[in-house]
């Protein structure tokens, strides 16, 4: 396989998918033990899901 096949491209893109769901969970856990503003938070979560689709959109461009 080649360094920078699709695959390893995927493979890439998704381990960046499993970070963003890392990051809203500490941040969940922020906002319940009060060290993130509840709103900041909320806002956060929602780009980590909106960066998220952006990635899954960029592995649909990956498959044949």
């Amino acid at each position: 396989m080649e360094r920078d096949s699709n695959a390893e491209k995927a493979r890439h893109l998704t381990i960046a998918r499993s970070s963003c769901g890392e990051v809203r969970t500490q941040v969940y856990i922020g906002i319940d033990i009060g060290y993130i503003d509840g709103e900041i938070g909320q806002r956060w979560i929602k780009e980590s899901r909106e960066i998220s689709a952006m990635l899954v959109g960029l592995q649909r461009t990956l498959k044949p």
